[in-house]
């Protein structure tokens, strides 16, 4: 790795021997006029000259002009002249019908044509009846036929219009899903046609007998207003629970959540909708029973507080089953009124441990503190394992200063070490790489060395180190 200097060097006067230039297959980053090195590829000394690097050799001279492709001529000496190729023909070619070019993109062959004709007359065929020619001039007339209305409109548009009300009668049957009836309704301001089973029954008028539904449905009916008006099974389902009621939905299994009633339920719950657990599992969080009655209490629940859990049995409390639990005293606990608290241990209240002594503690079983006490410290001198590194830390602020330097801007820095000694040792290193780096260095006063740099170094780039001798 090579050493780096941040200021010039003068030998004042002596040689440089047995050096070396730097060695390098393609030019470097250009560091000012003046720099200089050996190029391994050409095998020339370049020098930059502040806008280019420039090869101190004789090579690169021209020695020969040559023509290429398309071109023709060229030379060794003298003036020189290249000429370039003819291709084709030269001439004026009309509609041409053929064009090659070469690599060069130059026009090699070219044809010409003939001017483009002219239509005039065409023919116009219907479905059936005779074909009619058109001749230039002539004026083709659309004639409008039985339910069809032809009208010139705005610049070549004409409207075909098909009027419902001309159409012929029809008395066949319909089919559902398949025939179509055409019409006017709004009115009279719109017409077309409908398929027949989007017909609504309203469009017939009202009913003059009882409506065979033939087994189906009748849907999307509205809730009932009048006393007379039929309800929806929805509407009868929502006002019975909205009246408080419980519903019975069926069994319930906590096991599987089936039905769906937690994540979040499917379907539509009503409140007073109630299940029986079947089978043992979790609602929600809570651990439900056979035999257990789960109540909505608000339309769509959706959280465990949205519903009423009636408990049909309850177990005596496991490690992992929650139920009726009793508390023994002797472990240290005290039970009154129904409050479960831990019973005195009898150490006395305080803070153990100071500056001078360490606390000292007894635990039982049940991980109480039985008894506490200090202790007073007493260090000997084999105990201490750290004495060097005191030491050490002493010696260091009393014969070493360190700084890092460097802002971008300055050439020298003045660096107050306060040794209080002129017989300093002074070192530079990188702090980027690591790398020694050496520069001027003078030692000013007892307490101040000057470092000076031929650029200035970049913020904080420098690390110095001072050492009292």
């Amino acid at each position: 790795m090579a050493i780096k200097y941040l200021d010039n060097i003068s030998l004042e006067g002596n040689q440089l021997q047995n050096s070396l230039l730097q060695v390098l297959a393609t030019n470097p980053a250009p560091l000012g006029a003046g720099q200089i090195f050996y190029n391994s590829t050409t095998g020339s000394v370049n020098y930059y000259n502040g806008n280019a690097w420039i090869a101190l050799d004789d090579v690169g001279d021209i020695s020969a002009v040559i023509a290429g492709t398309a071109l023709n001529g060229g030379g060794t000496s003298g003036s020189v002249t290249l000429n370039h190729n003819n291709y084709g023909t030269s001439g004026t070619y009309a509609y041409p019908t053929s064009v090659t070019t070469n690599a060069q993109g130059h026009i090699t062959a070219i044809s010409a044509g003939v001017a483009p004709g002219s239509m005039n007359s065409f023919n116009v065929a219907g479905d059936s009846g005779t074909n009619q020619s058109i001749s230039e001039g002539n004026t083709i007339t659309f004639v409008g036929g039985v339910g069809i209305t032809t009208a010139g409109a705005a610049t070549d548009q004409l409207i075909i219009t098909l009027s419902l009300s001309e159409l012929p009668a029809n008395t066949a049957t319909l089919v559902k899903g398949s025939d179509k009836i055409a019409g006017l309704w709004n009115s009279g301001a719109t017409q077309g046609t409908k398929i027949v089973s989007d017909l609504p029954i309203s469009a017939w008028g009202t009913a003059i007998e009882n409506v065979n539904m033939g087994s189906n449905k009748i849907v999307s009916v509205l809730n009932p207003t009048d006393a007379q008006d039929a309800a929806t099974k929805n509407y009868v389902d929502t006002t019975l629970a909205g009246s408080g009621a419980l519903i019975y939905q069926g069994a319930y299994n906590a096991a599987t959540n089936t039905p769906n009633l937690d994540v979040p339920p499917t379907g539509t719950i009503n409140k007073g909708f109630t299940w029986t657990v079947t089978t043992d599992g979790l609602f929600f969080t809570e651990q439900v029973r056979i035999g257990d009655l789960i109540i909505a209490n608000i339309n769509n629940p959706t959280v465990l507080a949205d519903w009423t859990t009636v408990q049909n049995n309850i177990d005596l409390a496991s490690a992992t089953v929650p139920g009726i639990a009793s508390f023994p005293v002797s472990g240290g606990l005290s039970v009154a009124a129904g409050a479960v608290s831990i019973a005195a241990s009898g150490v006395t209240l305080g803070s153990y441990g100071t500056a001078s002594a360490v606390g000292s503690f007894t635990v039982n079983a049940e991980g109480r503190v039985t008894s506490a006490s200090n202790t007073t410290i007493a260090i000997t001198s084999t105990q201490v394992t750290d004495f060097c590194s005191a030491v050490n830390t002493c010696v260091s602020t009393s014969t070493k200063y360190v700084a890092t330097i460097g802002n971008g801007s300055s050439t020298v820095y003045a660096v107050t070490h306060s040794l209080n000694n002129l017989d300093v040792m002074v070192q530079l290193y990188d702090v980027a790489t690591g790398e020694t780096v050496y520069t001027s260095v003078e030692r000013d006063t007892n307490n101040i060395v000057n470092i000076t740099f031929a650029s200035a170094p970049s913020l904080n780039s420098i690390r110095v180190m001072v050492l009292s001798i």
